[in-house]
């Protein structure tokens, strides 16, 4: 559904229409046992305040993958690790409103960290950011956002791309 914002002033019912209805959907066509679909990831990475994480909880879900986190400059402060909802989350671990006001126990976040483009400008996902193109470039891009995980606080580092990404410019992918 569409706009953006649509997601954004979801309640908990039309939460679970849209989600629990693609978990069913995937056991209906796909075959897919409905307990094994234990996440989500909000479209357009747009989070849906209490009324997103009440249905997730609600309804057995593990973890979300919505929230983005860091800085929207580079820098050197260590990306945000996979963290529970046991408390409500803050700013610097939900970035786009609405977030969450309230707790929910035992159900994880796995937010997607920034990466940061050779201009040093965040973005969500590899495929927006400004990458010179070639080889190298984008493995010299791939390498210091790597880098800043595995030299800092060791955070698992997402690789979370479109299918754009692949076909962006020469030597994304190779």
């Amino acid at each position: 559904r569409s706009p953006t914002t649509w997601w954004a002033d979801a309640g908990y019912d039309n939460w679970e229409q849209e989600v629990v209805g693609m978990r069913e959907r995937l056991k209906e066509k796909a075959g897919v046992p409905i307990k094994e679909v234990t996440g989500m990831r909000a479209p357009f990475l747009q989070v849906g305040g209490d009324g997103q994480y009440a249905m997730l909880k609600e309804n057995q879900f593990r973890y979300d993958s919505s929230m983005v986190t860091g800085y929207l400059y580079s820098n050197n402060k260590p990306p945000i690790w996979p963290f529970t909802l046991d408390t409500p989350p803050d700013s610097t671990t939900c970035n786009i409103s609405p977030c969450p006001k309230r707790s929910y126990p035992g159900l994880w976040e796995v937010p997607l960290v920034r990466w940061y483009g050779t201009n040093h400008i965040a973005c969500a996902m590899p495929d927006a950011c400004t990458v010179d193109s070639g080889i190298k470039p984008s493995h010299k891009f791939i390498e210091e956002n790597f880098n800043r995980h595995y030299t800092t606080n060791r955070a698992p580092f997402g690789i979370f791309i479109h299918a754009a990404w692949f076909s962006r410019s020469e030597g994304s992918f190779e």
